[in-house]
């Protein structure tokens, strides 16, 4: 909330209405873990700020890769006065089957090019801009990719009078490189293949482009609007940002890897973030290398 009376009266001041901010030193009260428990209760009496249960997240991605309407958007939109809103594919199937199987931030995940993931059978290199663990200014480095793996090294973020743009990760931490389960990789060849294979020809496009232009990167505002719709549209309100990263840490932490494992894979550097994101108790596979494979789903095709 500050952030937006600071832009506010910014903007106020750049068109001459005032000749000073007063939202500088403005502070809103953070909610203690209390206060944000009763906000996140819902007539059904479901703590919605919980993980999602496998069950749950089962639901949703087969009734997602069912729909229309969050498929892929292969070739120009189409204006239509029916279907209300949303009737273009709104390319959500693929994105919330990654965010499920990573556990990625929307951001990061938008952020991806097809040069951050390698689908083939020998190590692959990317350069990427990081910040420094000793400075937190930003550095230059190679990263090396293993097959069947994928480089998380930026995110989207929309800055006043610039737009949308690539930048670093919020910390250090947050530049990783983590393994991809089978579904997941089959689901980024599928993509490969229906886009005519960019990751070859041109490694620089975003893996999930803009529905507008695959060339473009799409405004994580205008994605989470569409996720929030379609989500609700099948039955799932316990849907909120970072509820795929909350499902991935809990199944992480209850197939039996260590904290310090975990944290390396979800990009955080604070035992305490690890903590607030663990929760509720899930039914697991045994295996822990099947543990984010969303493989018994139906295949994505579109």
């Amino acid at each position: 909330m500050s952030s937006i009376g600071h832009a506010v009266f910014h903007r106020a001041r750049d068109f001459e209405l005032t000749t000073a901010n007063p939202a500088v030193g403005l502070r809103f009260r953070k909610l203690d873990q209390n206060d944000y428990r009763t906000r996140a209760k819902k007539p059904d009496g479901l703590d919605h700020g919980r993980a999602p249960t496998n069950d749950e997240v089962r639901h949703l991605m087969t009734a997602l890769i069912a729909d229309h309407r969050a498929g892929r958007q292969v070739g120009p939109r189409t204006r239509s006065s029916k279907g209300g809103r949303f009737s273009n594919p709104q390319d959500i199937a693929d994105l919330s089957w990654l965010l499920f199987s990573v556990g990625c931030r929307v951001g990061e995940a938008l952020a991806l090019r097809w040069c951050d993931v390698n689908l083939t059978d020998s190590p692959a290199a990317v350069q990427v801009l990081r910040p420094s663990w000793d400075t937190r200014q930003p550095e230059t480095a190679t990263v090396t990719i293993p097959p069947d793996h994928l480089s998380i090294n930026a995110t989207l973020t929309s800055i006043i009078k610039q737009g949308l743009l690539r930048g670093m990760t919020k910390s250090p931490a947050g530049c990783r490189v983590v393994p991809l389960s089978p579904s997941a990789v089959a689901m980024l060849a599928a993509r490969a293949e229906a886009f005519d294979m960019p990751w070859r020809t041109q490694p620089e496009l975003p893996i999930f482009g803009a529905l507008t232009g695959p060339a473009k990167f799409r405004d994580p505002t205008n994605v989470m609007n569409a996720i929030r719709f379609l989500y609700s549209e099948h039955g799932s309100t316990w849907f909120h940002s970072h509820g795929a990263r909350k499902s991935v840490t809990t199944k992480l932490h209850r197939t039996g890897y260590d904290d310090n494992r975990i944290m390396r894979y979800m990009g955080w550097n604070n035992p305490a973030t690890l903590q607030r994101y663990l929760d509720r108790e899930q039914d697991l596979p045994e295996e822990m290398g099947n543990a984010l494979d969303l493989g018994a789903l139906p295949a994505i095709s579109r």
